[in-house]
């Protein structure tokens, strides 16, 4: 298990867990208007399925939300 910090919260996770798979770990299916940014770098929704957290990762998910 790893540590990383998910939008500032401490969250453990497998080793080798992918970005994608910390979404649906977080209740994230629909990943259309989700923005990723690891240690505040964004990160290409293309890279997702393939980029592996790393132990004390900083992860930001940001949800775009309709509104008015």
């Amino acid at each position: 298990m790893i540590t990383v910090s998910v939008n500032n919260s401490p969250q453990k996770t497998e080793k080798e867990t992918t970005v994608l798979q910390l979404l649906k770990n977080n209740g994230i299916s629909q990943t259309k208007g989700v923005a990723v940014a690891i240690n505040n770098n964004v990160l290409l929704k293309s890279k997702w399925e393939t980029e592996q957290l790393m132990e004390g990762d900083l992860v930001t998910i940001i949800t775009a939300t309709a509104g008015g």
